[in-house]
């Protein structure tokens, strides 16, 4: 999932421009200029009750907002783009009571240490890691544990990052975070290599994306050695995605053992993951027909949905049907697929696999193979109704 980022001027516009065609979700980040947020020994102190109210009244932060309207990524509307389209996309904001959130760091390991390492927030809108606010001040505790807190937190989802560990809070009032507790991250090394033994393409990277709900990203710059870190990841299933500009790559197996599996995912334990991952670049057109009522059916959705579709967002491709129902789906890496159409389907949240995944069942299912220039489908795909 590729990301643009912005920022507004100050009249509260801003314009993306040069976009490619196909469909946006937009999410904005923002802080109150007006805003304070008093630590809480600063509001212990306070020499009246009128102080800290006037203090409190002022502690308001932004949550995150989607197009068009709420901070549930999952209610988020796709956006559209065509070439040559102009589209407005309003988002209001609003200040809401800020939070705070204390987190207790485990030891540094010594009776003499006082500093137990950075503790941080973590938010994530379509894979854009945001970092909200770092604690404040410096710990205090014994040998055993240390006390730090986060202020100014909006109201939302967010991962605590803190000692090599990491756990998820749904912060909707104060939050208490014990990390001694938490799952403990691991570092992730993966090096390319493609199927067709050609050296990987320049500008690659990989981005691990959590397996199951919730979407984590994290995102890892191929090196010249071909060699994509990842830094501290926690444990769990992960599928590896890749992308280079607009080449179209698939990842066709991964290696972290002894043994090399037709898989894109890893798996991260209780130490450090290190395998081999082996891509293979789309060059494969796939053809064939939409029917309804067994007729070419014009100007409906074709998608190629990929076997997983909440993490290979890269991997889909669509079409809009000709005048006798005819398709072509460009430039498809190796993979497993499924082919649905679907009447009326362009203004629908086709991206989510929730939504796209009611439809496969009725598709038609695709294998493509590495080196195969073109497919043609032997029966015609049924059109769904929206």
């Amino acid at each position: 999932m590729k990301s643009v980022d912005g920022e507004t001027d100050d009249t509260g516009e801003f314009e993306f421009w040069n976009l490619r065609p196909g469909t946006y979700f937009l999410a904005v980040k923002a802080n109150p200029w007006f805003a304070l947020h008093p630590p809480q020994k600063q509001l212990d102190q306070a020499g009246s009750q009128e102080e800290r109210e006037a203090m409190a009244a002022l502690d308001v932060a932004y949550p995150m907002e989607y197009f068009d309207g709420g901070s549930d990524e999952s209610a988020a509307t796709p956006i559209e783009i065509k070439s040559g389209d102009r589209v407005q996309a309003d988002v209001s904001l609003h200040a809401v009571p800020a939070l705070r959130v204390t987190i207790h760091m485990p030891a540094a390991g010594t009776a003499t240490s006082r500093y137990f390492g950075p503790g941080t927030l973590k938010s994530v809108a379509f894979g854009m890691q945001d970092w909200p606010g770092v604690i404040r001040g410096s710990f205090v505790g014994d040998a055993e544990s240390g006390v730090g807190e986060v202020d100014g937190v909006a109201p939302g989802h967010y991962t605590v990052l803190g000692a090599g560990r990491s756990t998820d809070i749904d912060a909707s009032g104060d939050q208490d975070v014990n990390m001694s507790t938490a799952m403990a991250s691991m570092p992730v090394e993966l090096k390319v290599r493609m199927s067709d033994a050609t050296p990987p393409p320049g500008k690659l990277k990989l981005t691990l994306v959590s397996d199951g709900a919730g979407q984590e990203h994290y995102p890892g710059d191929v090196d010249s050695k071909g060699v994509a870190r990842f830094g501290l990841v926690p444990p769990g299933r992960w599928n590896v995605m890749a992308e280079s500009g607009t080449l179209a790559l698939a990842v066709i197996s991964t290696q972290t053992g002894t043994a090399q599996v037709a898989d894109s995912r890893i798996v991260v334990r209780d130490k450090k993951v290190s395998g081999t991952v082996v891509l293979a670049l789309g060059k494969t057109n796939i053809e064939g027909f939409a029917q309804k009522s067994g007729k070419g059916e014009a100007g409906v959705m074709v998608v190629l949905v990929p076997r997983n579709p909440d993490a290979s967002l890269a991997e889909f491709r669509r079409d809009q049907s000709d005048s006798d129902g005819s398709f072509l789906l460009r430039d498809v890496a190796p993979g497993e697929y499924t082919v649905v159409a679907i009447e009326d389907g362009w203004e629908m949240n086709w991206a989510r696999g929730e939504v796209i995944g009611k439809y496969v069942a009725k598709g038609i299912p695709v294998r493509v193979t590495a080196g195969a220039p073109k497919m043609e489908l032997n029966r015609a795909v049924e059109v769904q109704p929206r």
